[in-house]
């Protein structure tokens, strides 16, 4: 039986250019997720007084009053927004690791990696990279 704790150990070396390849690419893929929950917001952000609706609403959250009952049609809105702006942020992070990634380390370093930062920083299961 295959079993993923033997792999906790386990360390990969890997060159500071191959780990750039491959943050490389992972750049790329957030990138696309990014654009596309971009323009999930935008949808949102063209109509003002669903704007206002959102606003209002979070800031009746946050001070414990909520008087007024909210279509479910505008909850599932606002979960969505909520959602999106979760996203966003998350992909806008994790661009701004590789990137960092990316400028501080030098090409011909050689380091050991993780099963997980193998994953984090976008190597494939081919090994491609």
């Amino acid at each position: 039986m295959l079993c993923y704790d033997f792999l906790v150990e386990v360390r990969f070396k890997k060159t500071g250019q191959s780990i750039k390849r491959a943050a490389t690419k992972r750049q790329a893929d957030l990138h696309q997720r990014l654009e596309e929950a971009q323009v999930g917001l935008s949808d949102f952000i063209v109509k003002p007084n669903r704007i206002r609706e959102y606003l209002v609403h979070r800031m009746r959250d946050e001070l414990g009053t909520d008087p007024f009952a909210m279509e479910e049609d505008i909850v599932e809105e606002h979960f969505k927004v909520n959602g999106l702006l979760k996203q966003i942020v998350s992909l806008e992070d994790e661009l701004y690791r590789l990137a960092m990634l990316d400028n501080h380390i030098d090409d011909a370093d050689i380091f050991e990696l993780s099963v997980d930062e193998l994953i984090r920083y976008g190597f494939d299961i081919e090994g491609s990279h």
